[in-house]
């Protein structure tokens, strides 16, 4: 399994009613400083949704000097993600999210805790660099969306546990919700993939979720092999729909997520 520049993602445990919820980023094993405190550079709002960005003082100017440039398209994806996770989970709660937007070629390690007993108004925090020539578009603030997204479906379920399945088929919907909204934002082909992750998939691209998940699960993280059967299941939708792939692809992906299907059975 090759070595990731970038992480984000969420610890989660539940005792009595009461959520203990960590969410974390993870930047090239980062050892720099503590960026914070940080001072607000953009605020958006959708119903009862919001999503901040904060910079810390060494990337106050530059954020603001790109999101005066781009904010106006980031909003867009904003109320883009807001209705297709309404739609997608009908019955979820609102998120109260939060971006720390550092320096571009940050190195970072940082995790920020909440307790929380209801998913109404819950707080995310997460980081992302500005893009910069040390570090790739797609993993910088410029394309955080779908990542919100992915951790917006894990966090769904952490309060309608009737509708878990099972680790794997939770990392499958959730890369479904990421490789949908990145498709959705940014035309990105479903299969996209980086240079280190193309071998395995041309190894295992005709596997269905379950015979993937009974051959290697044993010698990778379910986190990694639902990349796979993520986009395994979109292209199939894909054949599916025929001449009518565009809608028939959008319902597949406004209906998997709590399709209730188990991914590591055949």
């Amino acid at each position: 399994m090759p070595a990731l520049e970038l992480a984000t993602g969420s610890l989660h445990a539940e005792m009595l009613g009461v959520h203990y919820i960590v969410n974390f980023t993870w930047i090239r094993d980062g050892a720099d400083p503590p960026p914070c405190p940080c001072r607000p550079v953009d605020r958006f709002e959708d119903g009862d949704w919001s999503l901040e960005l904060e910079a810390p003082q060494a990337a106050h100017g530059a954020a603001l000097a790109w999101l005066a440039r781009h904010g106006g398209e980031m909003r867009d994806q904003f109320d883009q993600m807001v209705r297709y996770l309404r739609r997608a989970f009908p019955d979820g709660g609102a998120r109260r999210l939060r971006i720390l937007v550092l320096p571009a070629g940050s190195r970072f390690d940082g995790s920020w805790t909440t307790f929380a007993v209801g998913d109404q108004g819950l707080p995310m925090t997460f980081a992302r660099p500005l893009p910069g020539p040390s570090q790739a578009e797609d993993t910088s603030v410029a394309r955080v969306m779908p990542v919100l997204a992915h951790e917006y479906a894990h966090s769904y379920f952490w309060f309608h546990r009737a509708r878990y399945r099972n680790n794997f088929s939770d990392e499958v919907g959730a890369y479904t919700v990421e490789r949908c909204l990145d498709a959705a934002l940014f035309g990105a082909p479903y299969d996209e993939l980086n240079g280190e992750l193309q071998p395995f998939w041309g190894a295992v691209a005709d596997l269905s979720p379950g015979a993937l998940y009974a051959k290697y699960h044993a010698r990778y993280p379910d986190t990694y092999l639902a990349v796979f059967a993520a986009i395994h299941e979109l292209r199939e939708a894909e054949r599916a729909a025929h001449g009518e792939r565009k809608a028939g692809v959008r319902a597949y992906c406004e209906s998997a997520p709590l399709s209730g299907r188990d991914f590591t059975t055949p």
